[in-house]
């Protein structure tokens, strides 16, 4: 049985995920079966496997694992070399043709590169000769960054594994284009954990946070199990207690990060460039966004439109035509987009932002604020002798005042801090299953 004390940790709020495992297993043990896992970065694929793996083993199933690599992504049978050479002794009992192409594949023979046909067959003989023994499971991580020839083999096995006692378990991320077709293949999509879920590893793991810190973290991550921890392990034991306020945008780990900025820093230019316009911006609004772009950096609404575009592409935002809306598809995005700019980039836009909202006395002082480098009183004054008159989901009295105290040059009377509407804190705990 694939359940929670056969994990290497807990697991919350992944029953169904286990027990979709379980199945899977109990399918490969006796006639061989295949199961592709899909599923956003972080929302906890590999810790399944992990769970997969260490219940197979204690089985008494033998389990090989490989893992595709960017850099070796175009390097022809890479992951199979990793699947295969484990199983080198049994090359011996194939027939001679076999057991050259199959090494020369591996690069463990050198000669012409051999036919795929008597590689794939090469590979099944090994392989269902193992699984005769015992049950056998293979697990591949990161598909999308396996080589082509090696998907080829896979997507023979997966359909040729009947009465094999072999598994193939694999493992993608969503929204990454793939070498594998997975037509008429089983396949489990790993969505978020629900807010119960989420809430309860976060009391878990971190049972001295207070309660406004994990409702602002609940309401950050939704759902992403990763996300949930690296967003704690980043704020400071006063900041995780609530004894001192949280920033307006939480800081990211390394390990979050990598969640988002591969796919950011792929990204053109231009295209970079009005994704920080749309975070430091913070509304939406795409017709804000193409009037602030066009004052800011002298381009045309069409061009705002266009270099939105490939940031879709990649599955970073929404554009909804009809709500005139651009929508990060996960909070965490905005916060990756900041944090992957330069300090000079983001001082840049905030003073280019600033320079626009001059009807907005609010916006325009928390703009110039984080726009400031060296302390300067008349930015510190505007919040005290200007009318504030909106927040909006990015700035709120709090997150302006806090910007404009650390531009005056003389200390600050201290004050309490004000609830920010920026950081939903008394949202529902609840959100959808895809975003």
């Amino acid at each position: 049985m694939l359940d929670q004390k056969a994990a290497p940790a807990r697991l919350f709020g992944r029953d169904a995920e286990l027990q979709a495992l379980d199945a899977f297993f109990s399918r490969a043990r006796r006639d061989g079966a295949v199961l592709l896992l899909s599923g956003e970065a972080g929302v906890g694929k590999s810790v399944l496997l992990d769970a997969a793996v260490a219940a197979a083993e204690a089985a008494g199933a033998r389990v090989i694992r490989a893992t595709g690599v960017q850099f070796e992504a175009d390097v022809s049978y890479a992951v199979l070399n990793q699947l295969l050479l484990p199983l080198a002794p049994g090359f011996a009992r194939l027939a001679e043709d076999e057991r050259n192409a199959l090494m020369v594949a591996l690069g463990l023979l050198s000669g012409r590169v051999p036919d795929r046909t008597a590689i794939v067959q090469a590979c099944l003989d090994v392989l269902r000769h193992e699984a005769e023994q015992r049950p056998l499971l293979l697990v591949v991580d990161d598909l999308p960054w396996i080589d082509r020839p090696t998907t080829l083999v896979l997507e023979h096995l997966a359909h040729h594994l009947a009465g094999s006692r072999i598994g193939l378990l694999t493992a993608s991320r969503t929204g990454e284009d793939s070498h594998v077709d997975p037509s008429g293949l089983p396949a489990l999509h790993v969505t978020p954990v629900d807010a119960a879920a989420a809430d309860e590893l976060l009391r878990s793991a971190f049972p001295e946070m207070g309660l406004r810190v994990r409702r602002r973290i609940l309401t950050e991550a939704r759902g992403n199990p990763l996300a949930l921890l690296e967003l704690a392990e980043a704020l400071d034991p006063s900041q995780l207690s609530a004894r001192a306020a949280l920033p307006e945008v939480l800081p990211l780990t390394k390990g979050i990060e990598a969640l988002f900025a591969s796919r950011i820093t792929q990204l053109p230019e231009p295209t970079r460039d009005a994704l920080l316009l749309a975070a430091l911006e913070g509304s939406g609004d795409l017709g804000l966004l193409r009037r602030t772009a066009t004052a800011v950096t002298a381009v045309t609404a069409d061009t705002t439109d266009s270099a939105l575009i490939p940031a879709q592409a990649v599955k970073l935002i929404e554009i909804d035509r009809t709500a005139n809306r651009v929508l990060f598809r996960h909070r965490l995005v905005r916060s990756a987009v900041v944090e992957s700019s330069t300090n000079v980039e983001r001082r840049r836009v905030h003073r280019r932002l600033a320079d626009f909202f001059t009807r907005d006395t609010e916006r325009r002082a928390w703009h110039l604020a984080e726009s400031s480098v060296e302390p300067d009183e008349a930015v510190a004054a505007l919040p005290r002798d200007w009318p504030c008159p909106r927040r909006t989901a990015t700035t709120s009295s709090a997150t302006t005042s806090s910007s404009t105290r650390r531009c005056s040059p003389r200390p600050a009377p201290t004050a309490r801090p004000a609830r920010s509407s920026g950081m939903a804190g008394d949202m529902p705990l609840t959100w959808p299953d895809s975003y």
